[in-house]
């Protein structure tokens, strides 16, 4: 019987990690959907997502690419779409897509294995968005409402960008937050439910039920598109089933509670069930179909992964001293995963209460709507290209978020130096756990060296990739060795990997790629 203590301290740490984990993608989502509103107009809104049949629905998916949300920061947006008065199977494929592909993400889908199978999944992705958004747009022909009266136009100036705050900041105090509360929640509970590494081993190339199981346990889970991204790279590194990949892509990153709750605000229980049978019969049948053609050649089957391990119960039960192993993990996850996005998004939180208030006292409403009295350097310019500047700079934004993410090569290898020499000491010395951390940080910095080199030079040799394959390979051997315990393997995989880390930073410090 799992003990109260694992499963309370459970529950705070993996509520920690989704915070953590969503926290920039939700920002990014609320400013998205303010920027809709006050910026765009529904009018605008329409025309970007408008037309018929495939038009509107290859517009759904091109800009759910480009801009940078999540399943959980996709919700505003979502919302705001849908007062804009946008069709059903639009906004479906809108939906679907921006929590899987984003410039971050599809970057680092790039290193993980072969090219070709992340821009596949990419063109799959958008053959299942297409069939969906057909399929609903055929079966509910008038699931798409007229829009909503928009609210008087903000004058110019200073005055449209501090409504555009507004209304980011105030939406936080919507629905759209419930909504993602729920896809947390759901994820927190689904995490504590399933027994801890429970799914290391049911993911393998030879389970034909792989990628259906994932199917049905990533949907009530919560994933970033940067998450689900090193899950696969992860998968491919094993040879476990890329069909199941596929389906996390899909049904982790693309879904979540929160998003199922939105559905049935909008459509109702009974269009929710169309949607997830049209998603499971297309995502589920193509999944097996690409399972095998994209199965990556020479790729030793590990028989297990750790991919999975976050959707888990973090404890076992008697684990002892757990306030002070949550404590530390949580530290941990923070120093690995926060970048920002927490104090944006507490910022945020803050300033849309400061407006609710100013609204109430001072008419701040009203000021806002107000005609300016225009400076002699003042250049009006038409609502059409203010909305086109914004809608830039978002996508601006995300190659911007490119470069900052994946930093220069001779930064990231100062990084991976003093990892290596930590990783090192600890599997020498047998501090087994403070090993395991250094390896993951080493894992991800050595996607971020490779994509950092690409996005800067345009180019990555075949070198340069062996390089760095060859040297994730001992990073994985040693783990196991080290989980296993196993000290004289330990010290010999930790001197095989430190000459494998050598060699690989002088591939990329030898010339200018």
């Amino acid at each position: 019987m799992v003990g109260m203590d694992s499963i309370f301290w459970g529950v705070v740490l993996r509520l920690a990690q989704v915070i953590i984990f969503s926290a920039p993608w939700v920002a990014a989502g609320f400013v998205i959907a303010g920027v809709f509103r006050v910026m765009i107009g529904p009018s605008r809104t329409r025309a970007m997502f408008g037309g018929s049949g495939w038009a509107g629905l290859l517009a759904g998916w091109v800009w759910g690419m480009l801009l940078p949300v999540c399943s959980l920061g996709v919700i505003p947006v979502v919302l705001e779409l849908r007062k804009s008065g946008v069709r059903g199977g639009t906004l479906i494929a809108f939906a679907l897509t921006a929590p899987l592909f984003n410039p971050l993400s599809l970057l680092y889908g790039l290193t993980l294995s072969d090219p070709l199978a992340i821009i596949a999944f990419a063109g799959c992705s958008l053959l299942i968005v297409g069939l969906v958004g057909l399929l609903w747009d055929w079966i509910f022909p008038d699931t798409s409402p007229p829009p909503e009266a928009s609210e008087p136009e903000v004058a110019f100036g200073i005055k449209r960008m501090i409504a555009v705050f507004r209304a980011s900041t105030e939406m936080i105090y919507g629905p759209a937050t419930l909504l993602i509360l729920v896809g947390i929640i759901g994820s927190v509970a689904v995490s504590i439910v399933i027994p801890h590494g429970a799914l290391s081993t049911m993911l393998e190339r030879e389970n034909i039920l792989a990628p259906a199981m994932v199917a049905g346990i990533a949907t009530p889970v919560y994933s970033t598109p940067l998450l689900a991204m090193s899950q696969i790279g992860s998968m491919f590194q094993h040879g476990n089933s890329i069909g199941a990949a596929f389906t996390l892509l899909i049904f982790g990153a693309g879904i979540n509670l929160g998003l199922l709750a939105l559905f049935i605000r909008v459509y109702g229980v009974r269009q929710l069930g169309v949607f997830l049978l049209l998603l499971a019969v297309t995502g589920i049948g193509l999944a097996y179909t690409i399972s095998e053609p994209l199965f990556p050649e020479g790729i030793e089957v590990a028989g297990h992964t750790h991919a999975f391990d976050v959707y888990t119960r973090p404890y076992m039960t008697g684990t002892p001293d757990l306030p002070r192993k949550t404590w530390e993990k949580i530290v941990e996850h923070w120093g690995n995963h926060e970048f920002g996005g927490v104090p944006i998004l507490a910022g945020m939180i803050v300033l849309g209460g400061v407006f609710l208030v100013l609204d109430r006292i001072t008419g701040l409403r009203n000021w806002l709507r107000a005609p300016s009295g225009r400076h002699r350097v003042d250049r009006v310019l038409p609502t059409g290209v203010v909305a086109a500047s914004a809608i830039i700079g978002l996508v601006a934004l995300s190659i911007v978020g490119c470069y900052v993410y994946y930093p220069p090569k001779a930064q990231t290898l100062s990084e991976m130096r003093a990892f290596n020499a930590e990783v090192a000491l600890s599997a020498k010395t047998g501090n087994w756990d403070g090993a395991l951390k250094w390896i993951a940080f080493q894992e991800d910095l050595a996607r971020r060296l490779e994509i950092g080199t690409f996005i800067r030079s345009g180019e990555l040799g075949e070198y340069h990739r062996t390089k760095a394959r060859i040297f994730r390979e001992n990073l994985e051997l040693l783990r196991h060795a080290l989980e296993d315990r196993n000290q004289a393997e330990a010290d010999r995989l930790a001197m095989q990997t430190d000459q494998a880390f050598r060699r690989m930073s002088r591939a990329f410090l030898r010339d200018g790629n």
